[in-house]
Parts: C-alpha cells; sequence; structure tokens
C-alpha cells in the first residue's frame, strides 16, 4: 500500500479517486488504480505487482483522471527473487527478509514502515 498525504482532502467517491503510476522520466502511464479515502490528510492505493526494477512518479487524482495532483511522488518498484516469512503477526512484529537484484543501490530512506505503535520508522540500512 502507498499512502498519500496531503491535506484537505475530500471524500469523492471510489469512482473517482485514483492514483497512477508513471515511468521515470518519460511519463508513461503503467498503472492507473483505485485509491481510498482514509481521512482528510490521508488516502492509499494499493501498489501495483511490476516484475522488473522501475522508477516511476506517483499522482493523484480526485476527479476521475481529469485532473491531476501537480506534485509527484518518486517511487522505485525493485525485483525482489524472494522473501521469508511469508506470513507474520498480525501486531506486525515479524522482521522480514528480502531478497532482491540491485537493491545495494537502494537509499535507505526508500525503506519505511509503521512500528506496532503506530509510529513511523525509516530502516537503517539494506542488509
Amino acid at each position: 500500500l502507498v499512502t498519500i498525504r496531503g491535506e484537505p482532502f475530500v471524500d469523492t467517491g471510489p469512482s473517482q479517486m485514483i492514483c497512477r503510476w508513471k515511468t521515470y522520466p518519460s511519463g508513461k502511464t503503467l498503472f492507473s488504480v483505485s485509491a481510498s479515502f482514509v481521512n482528510s490528510s490521508a488516502i492509499v492505493c494499493v501498489t501495483p505487482v511490476l516484475e522488473t526494477r522501475e522508477r516511476a512518479w506517483v499522482d493523484l487524482s480526485l476527479t476521475a483522471g481529469t485532473v491531476y495532483t501537480l506534485n509527484v511522488v518518486p517511487f522505485t518498484f525493485y525485483e525482489t527473487t524472494g522473501r521469508s516469512p511469508l506470513s507474520g503477526s498480525s501486531k506486525g512484529t515479524t522482521i522480514i527478509f528480502i531478497r532482491g537484484l540491485l537493491l545495494q543501490d537502494m537509499a535507505t530512506q526508500d525503506i519505511a514502515y509503521t512500528d506496532p505503535e503506530g509510529r513511523k520508522k525509516i530502516s537503517t540500512g539494506v542488509v
């Protein structure tokens, strides 16, 4: 999931809210998916699956795609070769190991998560 934060968001309905992933730097659309209103400062989109590494931008429309945000958010899809474990605690305390290609050039700030208390965290590095 990708959470887009800003304000003030208005719930225009699921048929109106769209997240769009576009290639960087060409701007070709990769995916468009429905977005879900969380509250006036957050909207959530399900991240589409992409099998290869791709740099992209994410933008948002609240008008069924007729107008998109001017500000785009950078997003990188990474090719993974496996992860373990495949499931874990619903409390969010499970450590997950991800294997993949070209992960060594992933910037630390690209790895963000929420701890069990709901606090936003950033990893200390790629192992």
